[in-house]
């Protein structure tokens, strides 16, 4: 399953001040609003509780070279 990166957004603009609600990256369902003034980072995606794919490891070290560091650790 390839996940998504971008953050999603959505405005209700029928409210004064406009709102703005952080939406999850995979489904859309809303997480929070935004308060004003707020920075969030926009290279990340942000995850519902149902759609959180948990830790990514990016370079996962293989079984052996686990071993191999243990066992010269011991040695």
């Amino acid at each position: 399953m390839e996940l998504k990166r971008e953050p999603r957004f959505r405005i209700d603009k029928e409210s004064k001040p406009p709102r703005v609600f952080i939406q999850c990256s995979e489904c859309g369902v809303d997480i929070r609003e935004m308060h004003p003034g707020e920075r969030i980072k926009v290279t990340r995606a942000y995850y519902c509780d149902n759609c959180d794919p948990g830790a990514i490891v990016l370079n996962p070290s293989k079984v052996s070279e686990d071993l191999s560091c243990k066992e010269n650790k011991d040695g």
